[in-house]
C-alpha cells in the first residue's frame, strides 16, 4: 500500500477513454463475481453461510476502497487521489470540493 498522498492525472484524452473503458469492464467483472458470491451464500448453510457472508463483504469492500470508484461519490471516471491514513482512493472533484474529511490542506492538484 502506498505510504504518502498520491495524485493519478492523465491528460490525454484518448487514454483517458482507455482507462474509463477499463474500468468499466472491470467493475463489470466485480459485479458478475459479487452475482456468483451471493447465490452461493444463499445457498449456504451454517458456518459456510457465515463464511460466504464475510468474503462477500470483504470483496464488497475491497472495491469500494479501490482505485475504480471514488470513495466518496463512486464516480468511474476522473482522475484519482490516495490518501494513505483512510487507505482509500478519491475522484480530484471531490478533493477540490473539500468533500474528503481532514484534507483541507492538499491544494494544488492541478500542477
Amino acid at each position: 500500500m502506498l505510504k504518502r498522498q498520491k495524485v493519478i492525472k492523465i491528460k490525454n484524452s484518448k487514454l483517458r477513454e482507455i482507462r474509463l473503458n477499463l474500468r468499466k469492464i472491470l467493475m463489470n467483472y466485480f459485479y458478475d463475481q459479487e452475482s456468483m458470491l451471493q447465490a452461493l451464500w444463499l445457498g449456504a448453510k451454517g458456518d459456510e453461510e457465515i463464511s460466504l457472508l464475510r468474503k462477500l463483504e470483504d470483496f464488497r469492500q475491497n472495491y469500494h476502497d479501490s482505485i475504480l470508484v471514488c470513495g466518496i461519490c463512486s464516480k468511474l471516471d476522473g482522475d484519482r487521489v490516495f490518501i494513505p491514513s483512510h487507505k482509500c482512493w478519491y475522484c480530484t472533484d471531490c478533493l477540490k470540493k473539500s468533500l474528503i474529511p481532514s484534507l483541507r490542506k492538499l491544494k494544488n492538484i492541478d500542477s
